[in-house]
Formats: C-alpha cells, structure tokens, sequence
C-alpha cells in the first residue's frame, strides 16, 4: 500500500506498477482443436479463471477452464475440454528492461500439475502431467505489460505436452488491466489411457486466441 501511495503521487500517470502485484483474472478464450487422423478442427468458446498469489518472490497460480459454448455446426464432435491446473512460481526481478524505464523484467520458474479431460470420442479422453518451465513478464511504458511463457509436461504414462503463450496487457488503472494473448498446446500420448479409441500414436493441439480482464490486490 506504501509503495503504490508513493507511485501515485509521484507519477499519476503510471498504472502497470501492478504487473507483480497478485491478481484474479478471467478469460474468454476462442478455441480451436486439430487432432490426428480428422480432418475438421472443431471451434469452442472457453471461459478460464486463474488466481495468482505472490508472497514475496514464491508465487501460487491456480486455474480452471471450460467448455461454455460450440463455435462449430457439427456440435457432436465438438470437443468438451476441463483443465484445472496449479502451479508453483519462484521469480526474480531482473534489472534490464529495453522497453520501458518504468520497470524491470519479471522472470519465473515454473513448476506445476495439469489435471485434463475431454468426454468427446474421437479426442483424448484425458491426462495428467507434471510440468516445468519459466515465463517473463515486463512493463512497456507507463501503462501496459507484455510476456510470455514456454511448458513442458510430462505424465506417469509418458505422455508429454509442449505449450507456449504470451499476452499484452493495458493499465486503464492501477488495480485493473485488459488484455489480449494466445496458447498454442502440443499433446502426445503415452499410452492408450490417454489416446482415443485408435490407440497410440496419437498427437493433438490447440490454438486459443483470448481476451482477459484482470484485478490486481
């Protein structure tokens, strides 16, 4: 509360010192599936919603999203994804920043689990993975923020997941930011627990193109 007193009457005009505060964000995602052996890929509409709690510099992210509509006319192969995820964050504030004077750049480690399933035939059934990675996060002048992340996952069935995303964020306040960003996920599985009927090989992907309003606390 200080540290932002001190902000505002020194600089009114800049909002994205909320980049490391803690945040509830929610999202509403277009969704797009590419399976393989099918030559559709089904359109959804996703809502997610994430909590982000930094104690110093450790950091606690959970998520969950879902299904809320068909983008697509054939709704009975339409896929019908739930994905909770939670994950452990230890950051650094690194110095640099080409982008702006306002801040440096925010780097994590990322370690996680990822619970999925999907009760659509003809996709992966579901998984379970353990994940790591890192992200970086920066403020680009007085009143936006930029980054990204880079996953790897891996289950006890040897499936893997490579995942990769990135947003850009506007400050309108101090404690709230809009956003845009994007997901692209790579799944293979491990075995036929994971892969629909035709069994292993078996890969799968999504794109998501989303939008974000968030709260900073």
């Amino acid at each position: 509360p200080i540290a932002r007193y001190e902000m505002k009457t020194e600089d009114k005009n800049k909002t994205n010192e909320s980049l490391s505060a803690s945040r509830f964000q929610v999202e509403g995602g277009y969704f797009s599936m590419h399976a393989q052996d099918k030559d559709t890929s089904p359109k959804i509409i996703a809502l997610t919603g994430r909590v982000f709690n930094w104690w110093d510099n450790n950091g606690i992210e959970g998520s969950i999203k879902s299904k809320v509509a068909s983008a697509s006319s054939e709704t009975s192969q339409v896929p019908s994804p739930l994905q909770l995820e939670a994950r452990y964050h230890r950051r650094w504030n690194l110095p640099f920043n080409l982008l702006s004077a306002s801040g440096g750049t925010q780097f994590s480690l990322i370690a996680g689990y990822e619970y999925y399933r999907n009760s659509t035939p003809g996709y992966s059934p579901g998984y379970d993975l353990l994940k790591t990675g890192f992200s970086v996060d920066f403020p680009v002048l007085k009143k936006w923020d930029t980054g990204g992340e880079i996953l790897y996952g891996y289950g006890l069935d040897q499936s893997t997941k490579y995942e990769i995303a990135g947003h850009i964020d506007y400050y309108p306040q101090i404690n709230w930011s809009i956003g845009l960003g994007y997901k692209v996920h790579l799944f293979q599985a491990g075995s036929d627990k994971s892969a629909p009927a035709m069994g292993v090989p078996y890969r799968e992907g999504y794109g998501e193109a989303y939008s974000a309003l968030r709260w900073h606390y």
